[in-house]
């Protein structure tokens, strides 16, 4: 399970880069972490 902050920032670039799909977006994330 993810930790609040964790999820937040995730929730952030999901919307920054207004991505459609969630794997996309879960990868964004994870390379501008």
């Amino acid at each position: 399970m993810f930790v609040s902050r964790e999820l937040h920032n995730l929730k952030h670039y999901c919307f920054l880069f207004k991505t459609i799909h969630l794997a996309y977006c879960f990868r964004a994330y994870l390379y501008h972490r």
